[in-house]
């Protein structure tokens, strides 16, 4: 479990910090999906737990969204940043962001939220979706190209 930790705290707690805006909450959600992890809420995935550990920290940002829906905006997925030693990104690029992104992604369906997070944001194929949600890769997909839609059309609507 130790490995697990440094090789993933730090890159996770980056991109948490991307997407909620505030690397104490960021920090706060990556040590809660441990403590999940370490309480058997993620029973059978301590042998590859990282994908579980994306997708239980994509559940704990939605439920932080709706709890604060004045939050500071996601930062859009433009490329992975970089994280320094207390995993948070280094990105000027990310300083401009569209503050209606957020809200656009709240605005998917529940459904599509945490599959949307995981794959345009974290960058995971449809296969490691779908095992690290317990759900099937063909209901990955559609969720996907739903959400995919919805955000195309949202955006479009963005100044």
């Amino acid at each position: 479990m130790r490995e697990t930790f440094d090789a993933t705290y730090g890159p996770l707690v980056g991109w948490t910090t991307r997407l909620v805006g505030d690397p104490d909450v960021a920090h706060d959600l990556v040590t809660e999906a441990f403590a999940q992890l370490l309480r058997g809420r993620g029973r059978g995935r301590l042998d590859g737990p990282h994908d579980w550990l994306y997708a239980c920290v994509a559940g704990l940002v939605r439920d932080h969204w709706r709890g604060e829906p004045d939050s500071r905006p996601v930062r859009p997925p433009l490329r992975r940043a970089p994280a320094t030693a207390a995993g948070s990104p280094q990105d000027p690029e990310l300083s401009g962001q569209r503050p209606a992104l957020q809200r656009v992604v709240q605005q998917l369906p529940d459904r599509c939220q945490q599959t949307a997070l995981l794959h345009f944001y974290a960058g995971l194929p449809v296969e490691r979706i779908a095992a690290a949600t317990g759900r099937s890769a063909s209901a990955v997909e559609r969720e996907l190209s739903d959400a995919g839609r919805l955000l195309a059309d949202a955006l479009a609507e963005v100044p």
